[in-house]
């Protein structure tokens, strides 16, 4: 899949903007899964005045299944802003993001839950019959 990821920015540094692919496997036995993601150059989404295009920003989601109420996230990385970063922006962005990042992800789950009986049952191995 691809998307359009605005990460809007707090003063003095410019907002930063990406068009990020996203490539993800489930494992046959549904215990786990993979989304690998990496900026890509889309010429039908042409860089924004006043916004620092991210040309590198690559890295994963690695999820196990622990029970029925846990799941293992691992998530990894690799990004270079571009422009200007004060080192103490930079520093808090590189402490808090994985975190943040997790927790709008767990939010967006639960207000999507339901939403893709379809999908699950085409899709989710476990769900096969």
């Amino acid at each position: 899949s691809l998307i359009y990821l605005r990460t809007i920015c707090p003063w003095p540094v410019s907002d930063r903007d990406a068009v990020i692919q996203t490539k993800v496997s489930i494992k046959p036995d549904g215990s786990g899964a993979r989304a690998e993601f990496n900026a890509v150059d889309l010429p039908e989404v042409p860089p924004v005045d006043g916004v620092v295009r991210l040309r590198v920003s690559e890295g994963a989601y690695y999820l196990s299944r622990i029970s029925a109420q846990k799941t293992r996230v691992l998530y990894e990385v690799h990004s270079i802003p571009g422009g200007e970063v004060p080192s103490a922006l930079a520093k808090r962005a590189l402490e808090h993001l994985p975190h943040d990042s997790l927790f709008a992800l767990a939010k967006r789950a639960v207000a999507m839950r339901g939403r893709y009986e379809e999908f699950r049952n085409r899709y989710d191995p476990a769900r096969k019959h």
